[in-house]
C-alpha cells in the first residue's frame, strides 16, 4: 500500500510539474514576448480615409488607372478591407484623404495590401513601385511591409488621392486591400518599428536560420545511424523553411499554380512532421499513426494539387479550408500523442512538454484564425526559429555526448586503448604458450621415435655383438661416441624450441663447433645476411634446426673429410628469403655410401615448412642446400 501511494504521489507531482511548465511558457509568450516584440501600438491622430474606390483594369499602368471604372466603398464606419476572389489579373484601388493645411512635419504612409506585387501613387506621384508587374512574368513584392515618406511637394491642401495598382497571377488570385495608414512619420516609425522588423528583417533572419539548421540536421542524420526522430526533426525544419520562402523569395523559379502548389505542400508537411515527431519522441512509435497520417496527407495534397492543376481557381477558398483543417487535426493529434506518451518516459520532461505545447498552440491558433477569418499575427512563423532550436537542443542533450571536453575524450580513449591492448597481450601470451606446448609435445614424440629408431637400434646392435663375443673395443667405442653425439644434438634441439631463428643458429653454432673440431675437422661459419632473418614460429624453427643437425651428423659419420662449413646466404630466388649451405670436403656419397634414409627425413622436414631441400655430391665432398620461404601469416607468430 505504501508503494502504491508513493507511486501515485510521484505521478501527481510529475503532472503538476508538467502543468506548471506548460502554463509558465504559455504565459511568457502570450503576456511578454508577443506584445513586446510582435505587436505594434496603433498610432494616434491618423488621417481618416473616409472613402475608397475599387476597379478591375486591363494593364498595370497609369493610363489604365486614369480610365478605371471605380466602384465606391465606404470605410468610415467599418474599416473593413476590400476582398476580391478569385480571378487573376490587375486591380486598382483609390483612397481619398483630406488635408485642411499642409502639415509642417513629414507625413508617412503604411500600405495594407495583399497582392503579388503593387504600385502606390500619391496624387499621381510614384511612392512605391519595385519589381515586374506584367503577367505572367511577375515578381512577388506584395508581402513586404514598409513605412514610406510622402514628399511634401506632392501633397495639396484639400482632397488628396492614394492610388494602388495590384497584380495577381493564377497561383493566388485573391486580392485584399485596406485603407492605408497616414500620419506623422516619426510617430509611425516609433510605433511600428518592432512590427516592421518582425515582418521584414526578422523574417529574412528566420529564413536563413531555417536553411542553416536544415543543412546541419540533414548532414547529422546522413552521417549518423539515421535515427527516425532526427529525420522528423529535419523534415519539420525543411518544411517550415519552405513555408517561409513562399513569402520572402520575391523572384522564385515557380509561378502561378505551381507556386501555390508549393505553398500548400509546405503548409501540410509542417503538421505532418509534427505528428510523427511526437509519435517517435518516446522511442516507441505507433505504426498505425505514421501510416494514417501519411494516407491523410496524401489525400489532402492530392485534392489540392488536382484542383490547382485543373485551374479551378473558384475553389481556392475550399482548398485553403481543407488544408487548414488538416493542419488543425494533425496538430491536435500531435499534442495528444505527446501527452499520452508522457507517462512512458523514464524521467519527467517538463521543458520538452512545455516547448511542444507552445508549438502546438501557435500552429492551432494560426489555423483557427485562418478558418474563421479572425485577425491573426503569424505567431508560428515568428516563434518557430527559437522553438526549433530548443527542440534540436533537447534532442542533442538526450542523444549525443557533445559536452565533454577534449581532455576528457582523450583520457577516455586512452583508457579504452590501454585496456584493449592489455587484453590483446594476454590473448597473445596465451596463444604463444599454447603453441610452445604443442611444439614441445610434437618434439617429444619425434625424439622418442628418433631414440627408438636411432639410438635404440645402435645400442641394441652393440649389445647383441657383445653377447656373441664379437664386439671389438674400437667398434664399441665408436658406436658409443655416436650415441653420445646424437644425444647431445637431441638436447640442443629441445633447447631451441620456442626461440627465434637467430637464437637457434647461435645455439647450433656454439654446440656443433667443439664437436666437429673434436672429431678432427675444421669448422667454418659464414653469415652474409647482416642479421636479416625471417621470423618463424617455434615449429618451423625446430624443423630448420633438425635439418641442420642431421646434415652435420651425416657429415661426421660418412664424409671422411677434413673440414665442415656452414653458410647463411640471402636467397637469389624471390620465392625464398634465406639459403643454408652445409658443405664438407670428403669423398662424396658415391654408390657405396648412399644416405637415402637421412636425406628423405631432411627433405620431408623442409617440405613441412614450405622450404626446398637439395644435395650436391662430387668427388670433393657433399653440399646440402636448404632454401627457407618468406614467412606467411601463420608462420610469423613468435
Amino acid at each position: 500500500m505504501v508503494s502504491v501511494n508513493s507511486g501515485g504521489s510521484n505521478l501527481l507531482r510529475q503532472w503538476l510539474g508538467v502543468a506548471f511548465a506548460v502554463l509558465a511558457i504559455q504565459a511568457i509568450y502570450w503576456l511578454a514576448i508577443s506584445p513586446l516584440f510582435f505587436q505594434a501600438k496603433e498610432p494616434e491622430h491618423l488621417i481618416d480615409t473616409n472613402q475608397g474606390y475599387y476597379a478591375e483594369i486591363a494593364s498595370p499602368d497609369q493610363a489604365a488607372l486614369a480610365t478605371a471604372p471605380f466602384r465606391a466603398y465606404p470605410f468610415a464606419a467599418t474599416k473593413l478591407p476590400i476582398e476580391d476572389c478569385c480571378r487573376p489579373g490587375y486591380r486598382a484601388a483609390r483612397f481619398v484623404f483630406q488635408l485642411p493645411t499642409i502639415p509642417s512635419g513629414q507625413l508617412g504612409i503604411m500600405p495594407f495590401v495583399a497582392a503579388d506585387n503593387y504600385r502606390m501613387y500619391v496624387n499621381g506621384s510614384l511612392i512605391f513601385g519595385e519589381g515586374r508587374m506584367v503577367l505572367p512574368d511577375i515578381t512577388y513584392l506584395g508581402n513586404s511591409r514598409a513605412l514610406h515618406r510622402i514628399p511634401k511637394g506632392v501633397l495639396r491642401q484639400g482632397a488628396n488621392t492614394v492610388d494602388f495598382i495590384m497584380v495577381r497571377d493564377a497561383g493566388s488570385p485573391y486580392f485584399q486591400i485596406a485603407p492605408p495608414g497616414i500620419g506623422d512619420y516619426e510617430v509611425f516609425r516609433h510605433n511600428y518599428s518592432q512590427r516592421l522588423f518582425a515582418q521584414n528583417d526578422y523574417a529574412l533572419f528566420s529564413l536563413g536560420f531555417g536553411f542553416i539548421l536544415s543543412v546541419l540536421i540533414i548532414v547529422a542524420w546522413a552521417r549518423s545511424d539515421r535515427p527516425a526522430l532526427l529525420f522528423w526533426i529535419g523534415l519539420l525544419t525543411v518544411a517550415w523553411t519552405m513555408r517561409l520562402t513562399y513569402h520572402y523569395v520575391t523572384d522564385p523559379p515557380l509561378h502561378g499554380a505551381w507556386r501555390m502548389a508549393y505553398l500548400y505542400v509546405s503548409v501540410c508537411l509542417v503538421p505532418y512532421a509534427w505528428v510523427n515527431l511526437a509519435n517517435h519522441w518516446s522511442g516507441m512509435p505507433r505504426r498505425w499513426l505514421a501510416r494514417g497520417s501519411t494516407v491523410l496527407l496524401t489525400l489532402v495534397l492530392g485534392y489540392d494539387l488536382i484542383a490547382l492543376a485543373l485551374g479551378n481557381l473558384g475553389s481556392i477558398k475550399t482548398i485553403d479550408i481543407v488544408s487548414q483543417l488538416f493542419v488543425l487535426s494533425a496538430t491536435i493529434a500531435a499534442f495528444i500523442t505527446f501527452l499520452v506518451d508522457l507517462p512512458r518516459q523514464r524521467a519527467p520532461r517538463w521543458l520538452e512538454t512545455a516547448i511542444f505545447s507552445l508549438c502546438m498552440t501557435l500552429i492551432a491558433w494560426d489555423s483557427v484564425t485562418s478558418l474563421l477569418h479572425l485577425p491573426g499575427d503569424s505567431h508560428t512563423k515568428r516563434a518557430m526559429p527559437f522553438l526549433l532550436l530548443a527542440i534540436v537542443t533537447v534532442f542533442v542533450a538526450r542523444n549525443v555526448r557533445l559536452f565533454r571536453s577534449m581532455e576528457q575524450i582523450n583520457a577516455l580513449l586512452s583508457e579504452q586503448l590501454t585496456q584493449r591492448t592489455a587484453e590483446l597481450e594476454q590473448a597473445h601470451a596465451r596463444e604463444t604458450a599454447l603453441v610452445r606446448v604443442q611444439a614441445h609435445q610434437q618434439e617429444r614424440q619425434r625424439i622418442m621415435r628418433d631414440m627408438h629408431d636411432g639410438l635404440g637400434s645402435q645400442l641394441m646392435s652393440m649389445l647383441l655383438a657383445a653377447r656373441r663375443g664379437v664386439a671389438e673395443p674400437s667398434v664399441v667405442a665408436e658406436g658409443l661416441q655416436t650415441v653420445i653425439d646424437e644425444m647431445r644434438l637431441l638436447i640442443d634441439s629441445m633447447d631451441s624450441v620456442g626461440e627465434s631463428l637467430g637464437a637457434a643458429f647461435a645455439v647450433f653454432r656454439d654446440r656443433v663447433k667443439p664437436r666437429v673440431e673434436t672429431a678432427g675437422l675444421k669448422f667454418a661459419w659464414r653469415d652474409t645476411t647482416a642479421g636479416e632473418l625471417p621470423n618463424y614460429g617455434p615449429r618451423d624453427v625446430l624443423q630448420v634446426f633438425r635439418i641442420m643437425q642431421e646434415a652435420v651428423i651425416n657429415a661426421l659419420k660418412h664424409s671422411n673429410g677434413s673440414s665442415l662449413t656452414v653458410s647463411l646466404l640471402p636467397s637469389v630466388d624471390p620465392a625464398f628469403v634465406l639459403r643454408l649451405e652445409i658443405a664438407d670436403d670428403g669423398k662424396g656419397m658415391g654408390k657405396a655410401n648412399p644416405r637415402g634414409k637421412g636425406l628423405d627425413s631432411m627433405a620431408a622436414r623442409a617440405a613441412s615448412i614450405g622450404g626446398r631441400f637439395e644435395t650436391n655430391s662430387t668427388a670433393n665432398g657433399v653440399t646440402v642446400y636448404l632454401d627457407l620461404p618468406v614467412p606467411k601469416s601463420g608462420h610469423d607468430m613468435p
